[in-house]
């Protein structure tokens, strides 16, 4: 089998964690010797049809390009894909942003099968299922052997110097309400855990993100973290919501989310589009007990089994924190969380590529054969000299770099 992956990745920038290891367990999924990774930064050549692979794998980086401004360029150049006739798979995330984009474009790009986090809401964010094609339900990032491993030699909670830790980026309005819980989670935390003498390091500031082996690092650190389900309360088919909220702001860049909201259409904000982060089950793999606005994670996490559940409105959160004085109970909830979660099979690296793996099969394509030899270096030689082919390819059996 000859797979092609398609990712996007702006050259010079550092990759999150989370996404280099969702990017090589997709590659474990096809085999490493089975599969050239394509950084298509300006979209994907037409050259590349020539390389006649088996199927395409579309990572969410590279359908992440759709709310870009360039996008419709990239689209253009990347319509070739769906004239091959092979299995395309796609694993965006974000679906609610830039819905029926993504919806028509998964449609003109042939996709067979569908990876999403928002699977049980299909027929609420994809108009035409994206062309008919298969949807299945995942998660948003997994956990590999080596990062659970830290968890059953770090230090007990007891010993920990920091009682809580939390880094979130301000997102913008159009992910709605509970995009600015994330901010809200922080900017209490910090005001709490100052005004309680805690020991913090609390931060939504661009200068302050961490990426890389460094954010394992800093959760295994602290006693606690805090933080909230990953998603959107908004809906966003066109990008219609994200243009409306530009040009208030335009106008009157103070302006708040309250006064913007009540100017958008009635119900964009009014959607759960939520699901359990990496992040939560990072924190459960080093053992850093986790305090969470109440939600249902994906099934995954249960409130006061495996987090300390605070209320959306956040007037109990101080409270909670106060629980780091005297980690006893903290240590419990994170031991459990650890053995539950963390070591669940369902979470793993392994079982997201096996998804992978049997949906390959169904679709006739049987992954771990090795490619021909040549079939990397034909295809640097089709996509010399355009756009993303600098430095975009990793060769057959390479390792994708964590972090």
């Amino acid at each position: 089998m000859r797979a092609l992956i398609l990712h996007w990745q702006p050259l010079g920038n550092p990759r999150r964690l989370a996404v280099g290891g969702h990017l090589a367990a997709i590659l474990a999924a096809v085999g490493a010797e089975s599969a050239a990774v394509f950084n298509a930064v300006g979209g994907a050549p037409a050259a590349l049809a020539r390389l006649n692979v088996d199927c395409v794998l579309l990572h969410t980086t590279f359908l992440g390009t759709r709310w870009i401004e360039p996008f419709q360029y990239w689209r253009a150049r990347s319509a070739w894909i769906g004239r091959l006739g092979v299995p395309v798979l796609a694993f965006p995330q974000d679906d609610y942003d830039h819905a029926t984009v993504l919806d028509e474009w998964l449609a003109e790009l042939g996709t067979t099968d569908v990876f999403s986090a928002l699977a049980s809401q299909v027929d609420e964010i994809y108009p035409s299922r994206a062309g008919g094609a298969r949807f299945h339900q995942v998660l948003t990032g997994y956990l590999d052997e080596r990062t659970v491993a830290l968890g059953s030699s770090g230090p007990r909670l007891s010993a920990r110097q920091t009682d809580v830790v939390y880094r979130a980026a301000t997102l913008p309005f159009w992910f709605g309400r509970h995009g600015q819980l994330k901010q809200q989670v922080g900017r209490v935390a910090l005001a709490e855990a100052a005004g309680r003498r805690l020991r913090n390091d609390i931060s939504s500031a661009p200068e302050d993100v961490i990426a890389g082996e460094r954010w394992l690092e800093f959760l295994a650190e602290s006693r606690s973290t805090v933080g909230c389900e990953s998603g959107s309360s908004a809906l966003d088919p066109r990008g219609e919501i994200r243009a409306a909220i530009r040009e208030v702001l335009a106008r009157e860049p103070d302006a708040p989310f309250e006064s913007i909201a009540k100017g958008l259409p009635m119900g964009w904000d009014d959607h759960r589009f939520f699901t359990i982060s990496p992040r939560h089950l990072e924190a459960a793999a080093v053992r850093t007990a986790q305090i969470l606005v109440e939600g249902e994670y994906g099934g995954i996490l249960k409130g006061n089994q495996h987090y300390v559940a605070v209320h959306a409105d956040l007037s109990d959160l101080g409270d909670a924190l106060e629980l780091t004085r005297d980690p006893v109970l903290l240590q419990e909830i994170a031991d459990r969380t650890y053995e539950e979660v963390a070591r669940a099979p369902e979470v793993s690296n392994g079982f997201f590529a096996e998804q992978i793996r049997t949906v390959l099969r169904g679709r006739d394509c049987a992954p771990g054969e090795a490619l021909e030899k040549g079939f990397v270096w034909r295809a640097m030689r089709h996509s010399a000299g355009l756009a993303g082919s600098i430095g975009a390819w990793s060769r057959p059996g390479a390792l994708i770099r964590r972090g």
